[in-house]
């Protein structure tokens, strides 16, 4: 869920670690430190919208702009 709601948080974080585009393997080597450093520094309110979008896709599923086709 956070790869979603906090992309541009994440990708920010990926590009400063190398100027490699999107998808390639040293900007792949990247990702996972930077989200795991998003969901580290989410507050607990954004944890709990977190989980609130979650539960509310898992039961009625995800808006069409952001299922994978």
């Amino acid at each position: 869920m956070v790869t979603i709601t906090h992309k541009d948080q994440i990708y920010k974080l990926v590009s400063k670690k190398t100027d490699e585009p999107v998808g390639y393997p040293r900007w792949l080597g990247h990702y996972p430190e930077a989200l795991t450093a998003v969901v580290n520094g989410l507050t607990e309110g954004e944890l709990a919208d977190t989980e609130k979008l979650a539960k509310e896709w898992s039961d009625k599923g995800a808006p069409r702009e952001v299922q994978r086709v």
